[in-house]
């Protein structure tokens, strides 16, 4: 909407005015058959499409899978998500594509989604376990979490998109699912949801995935525009969420997540205004939609702090605001369904009608955000990211003042993201004794065992001079640890030449009455180190060259066998050396790097 508009709605907008600028509901549209024909022939979908191919196939040929009250009953019993997540992400994955083979290729595995479709509206909850405010009481049909929102936009869309080519009481109980589940639970005077305050993912996501729905299923434009307007306020706190430099604390691929859903949602609220609405033109949501481009390391490599994995951002956005003139990061392929372990819809489906080019390789760049606290360097096969900011960050690790270090393909000073996610995990009294947030795991200095503290008021400031091809990050963490007078690291780093090189530098002052601490500096790998002949550092032979870290004594090495976020089996190398501090010391390390 634009400025001129008078009204404290969220973006300026209010049900009265919104009622008003509504075409005809519900919101209608398909895809249609030359837009199909075109979809199944372009050589950049083919990897997706053989995927849905074969996914759909599946689905038709093996019975529907159950979802089992044990394994919903998992999670409140020992805190583990994963045996009911994965039945029911598995149900999404088939959704999703017998959804598109269905929409797309016209008459293929329709017979199937309906059947489908009727499975998911019988669920007793579209919620998870984990959302749920009685994880042992299997029915809830009240709770609007990520999931219970994304299953209800996902239906409303299929509904609109197969059109008569679903029976109309499937598309009938459709809408009525949709509306009691989620549409319901949104209208003025119901019950706020938590993630209706929350500048993060949720907000989006689900505010987004509801406003979809809204749009699809909804007749009476006054009920659309009042549930539609609440949706709003939720995505206006969402982009509240960004620092004023447009960096997204939560990591790349929570970026991708949020952000998407806010882009499928300000994209379909224009085409349903016929453009009247535009809140993808908020300055707020320009920032962000550059931040992806910003951190871009190149189309195989991932910024993996916070609770992210190195994941690709999915596409679907991207394209979208690169049509809008936003600079995209560079990409090797568009997503598939493989991609997305949660077998989500509406960027799989963004994904193919949004599937314009998106640059193939990245550019050299130093770019800072000092709000969020982020430094990122680029130059050819080199990278290296510097974080800072604070210790009560959306998914928060203890990462401040962490390094991570590139060469080629490999992240070979390593930020590991995000571990699998359980009760504990999202505790905040066990949080941090769990590997992935723990102070452990990243390489910002310990002292007598001990990392930085948790809490908003532990804070890093970052200091950046230079350009990609040299320059130097100062962090201050000083705060952000009990009983040190001053704690700063610099990283320095001199790209310029065939050889690079990062140097890592703390310098700590402590009072004299405190005992001398013990230093550790610890770095943790995937790939494993080897000792040099001195004994003095550790090397690791890459695919695209050498890497050496010099260090200040002689390191230990371990072997640290875990699992990554999805569960799966995972080593890290921790390569860690120890020295005890006096009143002031400087502990110096090296990473050379060869080509």
């Amino acid at each position: 909407m634009t400025a001129s508009v008078p009204s404290d709605g969220p973006f300026g907008i209010d049900a009265t005015t919104l009622a008003a600028s509504l075409g005809p509901l519900p919101f209608h549209w398909q895809v249609g058959t030359e837009d199909a024909a075109r979809l199944r022939s372009l050589p950049g979908l083919a990897e997706a499409w053989r995927q849905i191919d074969d996914l759909a196939a599946a689905a038709r040929r093996e019975p529907e899978p159950s979802l089992h009250r044990e394994a919903w009953l998992a999670y409140s019993q020992t805190g583990d998500r994963r045996p009911y997540e994965q039945q029911y992400f598995g149900r999404r994955h088939r959704l999703t594509a017998l959804g598109l083979a269905a929409v797309v290729s016209r008459g293929a595995a329709e017979s199937a989604l309906c059947g489908l479709i009727e499975a998911v509206c019988d669920e007793p909850a579209w919620a998870l376990p984990a959302h749920v405010p009685d994880p042992v009481e299997l029915i809830d049909r009240t709770t609007v979490d990520l999931f219970a929102a994304e299953t209800g936009a996902a239906l409303a869309e299929l509904g609109v998109l197969m059109g008569d080519r679903l029976p109309a009481g499937l598309r009938a109980r459709i809408a009525a699912e949709v509306d009691e589940r989620v549409l319901q639970q949104l209208l003025p005077g119901a019950p706020a949801f938590g993630w209706e305050s929350l500048r993060n993912n949720w907000a989006a996501v689900c505010g987004g995935s509801a406003l979809m729905a809204a749009l699809y299923v909804e007749h009476d434009p006054a009920r659309c525009a009042a549930l539609v307007v609440r949706c709003l306020a939720a995505l206006d706190v969402f982009l509240d969420g960004f620092a004023s430099d447009g960096g997204c604390a939560e990591g790349v691929v929570y970026w991708a997540y949020g952000f998407g859903y806010f882009t499928y949602a300000a994209d379909l609220l224009e085409r349903a205004t016929a453009g009247r609405v535009r809140i993808a033109d908020d300055p707020r949501a320009v920032r962000a939609a550059a931040f992806a481009r910003r951190v871009d390391l190149g189309p195989t490599r991932q910024l993996t702090y916070s609770d992210a994995t190195d994941q690709r951002p999915n596409t679907a956005a991207l394209a979208w605001w690169a049509r809008r003139g936003v600079a995209a990061p560079a990409v090797n392929r568009l997503s598939v369904p493989s991609d997305d372990h949660c077998g989500r819809w509406a960027p799989m489906l963004r994904t193919m009608l949004w599937c314009d080019g998106l640059p193939s390789a990245s550019v050299d760049h130093l770019d800072v955000f000092d709000d969020t606290g982020l430094a990122v360097v680029v130059r050819g096969p080199f990278a290296v990211a510097v974080k800072a900011g604070h210790n009560d960050e959306p998914h928060n690790h203890l990462d401040l003042g962490h390094v991570s270090v590139w060469l080629g393909d490999d992240q070979v000073i390593a930020d590991i993201g995000a571990g699998p996610y359980s009760a504990a995990y999202f505790d905040p009294g066990t949080r941090y004794a769990q590997p992935a947030p723990s102070a452990a795991a990243h390489n910002a200095p310990l002292l007598d065992g001990a990392g930085q503290r948790q809490g908003p008021e532990a804070r890093a400031t970052l200091r950046v001079t230079g350009d990609e091809r040299s320059g130097v990050a100062e962090v201050d963490l000083t705060v952000a640890y009990d009983g040190v007078t001053a704690l700063v690291r610099t990283v320095a780093w001199s790209l310029a030449g065939p050889v690079g090189s990062v140097e890592i530098t703390d310098r700590l002052l402590v009072d004299p009455p405190r005992p001398s601490p013990v230093v550790t500096q610890a770095w943790l790998s995937p790939v494993q180190p080897h000792l040099s002949r001195h004994g003095d550092a550790v090397e690791w032979e890459l695919a695209a060259g050498t890497v050496r870290l010099s260090l200040p004594g002689p390191p230990v090495v371990d072997r640290l066998d875990s699992v990554d976020h999805r569960g799966r089996p995972v080593v890290w190398w921790r390569v860690a050396v120890t020295s005890r501090a006096w009143q002031s010391q400087h502990v110096s390390l090296v990473a050379t790097i060869k080509p």
